[in-house]
């Protein structure tokens, strides 16, 4: 409690000849992971239309004989989506961390590892508001990756912190009551 509130904020600050890092504001933090999110949806979108992804697995590659066959269909499914679903977070997990980490963003692993989640909260909220696919995710992933970046910014205040994760639970509650 005795540290002066700016060497808090910025550890760097307090060295002799380092300034701090304008990166390490939350404004800047959040519009940098808004980019990479929505960088992300759009490379990956002319990834799906520039090749044979995502992942299908059917003619000679599968058989089946047996009463068993009748489910077969949706074991394919399943695993074509797990397939898919694994190489798309593995590789925009990497590739979000070295964009972030490039642009000199403290801390971007919570931003990288959290930014799907919050992407998952923000389309579970907005299902019924955007129309489009391709805008629709690019606008989410944006705001889900904005969001992670804003909760998990190391100059953020606790209480605010916390008062922003109250926010974000009530709104999930009022939209649970919803539905």
């Amino acid at each position: 409690m005795s540290e002066p509130a700016d060497q808090r904020a910025d550890p760097a600050a307090a060295l002799p000849g380092r300034q701090p890092s304008p990166l390490r504001s939350a404004p800047v933090r959040v519009a940098l992971a808004a980019a990479t999110g929505a960088g992300l949806v759009l490379a990956w979108s002319a990834v799906f239309q520039l090749t044979g992804l995502p992942f299908f697995v059917d003619g000679a590659d599968f058989r089946c004989e047996g009463i068993g066959c009748a489910a077969a269909p949706f074991g394919a499914l399943f695993v074509n989506l797990m397939l898919t679903v694994s190489l798309v977070f593995g590789v925009s997990v990497a590739i979000s961390w070295l964009v972030l980490r490039l642009a000199r963003v403290d801390q971007a692993w919570p931003v990288v590892l959290l930014g799907p989640v919050a992407t998952l909260f923000v389309v579970w909220l907005g299902d019924r508001v955007l129309a489009e696919a391709t805008v629709a995710a690019t606008v989410m992933v944006a705001l889900g990756y904005a969001l992670a970046a804003y909760l998990t910014a190391p100059t953020l205040r606790r209480s605010t912190r916390i008062a922003s994760v109250a926010v974000v639970l009530g709104v999930a509650v009022l939209r649970a009551l919803t539905e």
